[in-house]
């Protein structure tokens, strides 16, 4: 679900597709596909993904039970209460995400700049969990960010991503599953120009393909 926040977002937003794209290409330097070793080179691509995930998180709620009596907020909390914390409240509060001086503008908005290194280290480390936190988090989640990396390297070096107009893009459960995805994914795909698709306008077949079909020929 966070892969397709992530496309529709970056559709939407030409100029932090072209900013991904030209880190990929910087980090492939010609080659198609991301190695191993490359995935970790890829800081601007994290970013657009973690913001998304900032937007448009996993997890839409944690819940913990009190361990002693104590005051949360200014409100005293009991001993065996249990809390339930709003991740979608958490991740657009604008003390944590506006900025100091308010460099990123809404809250709402997508812009992954929020995520580069020194805004991380300047901002408060409880103020991002996405992925659940403490004992209770996501064992995952790092094979999920090597992944999505890898993904969306791929996607951007072979595809243009285009918007489209009055699209809105919903958080939804209607289609089933533990997570929202997008509702009425909108956007359009176009073979890259001068990517490993394009030939003279003409979409070329994956390379994938011309394996089996070669394998069939023989």
């Amino acid at each position: 679900a966070t892969l397709g926040f992530t496309l529709q977002l970056l559709a939407e937003h030409p100029s932090y597709e072209e900013r991904a794209l030209e880190e990929v290409r910087q980090v492939l330097q010609g080659r198609t596909e991301p190695s191993v070793d490359d995935v970790p080179k890829l800081q601007f691509v994290e970013q657009c993904f973690r913001e998304a995930l900032r937007l448009y998180s996993p997890v839409t709620f944690i819940t913990r039970d009190v361990a002693h009596d104590t005051l949360l907020g200014g409100h005293r909390v009991y001993q065996g209460e249990r809390i339930n914390l709003v991740t979608r409240a958490l991740h657009t509060n604008p003390e944590y995400w506006a900025g100091a001086a308010g460099e990123f503008g809404d809250p709402l908005s997508f812009n992954p700049d929020r995520f580069s290194p020194e805004a991380v280290r300047e901002r408060h480390p409880n103020a991002y969990h996405p992925w659940g936190f403490a004992s209770r988090a996501c064992i995952g989640s790092q094979f999920a960010l090597f992944e999505a990396k890898t993904f969306l390297a791929s996607m951007l070096i072979h595809f243009r991503l285009q918007g489209i107009p009055g699209y809105k893009i919903v958080a939804s459960c209607e289609g089933g599953g533990a997570a929202p995805s997008p509702e009425n994914l909108a956007f359009h795909v176009f073979p890259r120009p001068g990517g490993p698709l394009w030939s003279d306008g003409i979409m070329r077949p994956l390379a994938m393909n011309e394996g089996k079909e070669d394998e069939n020929d023989n």
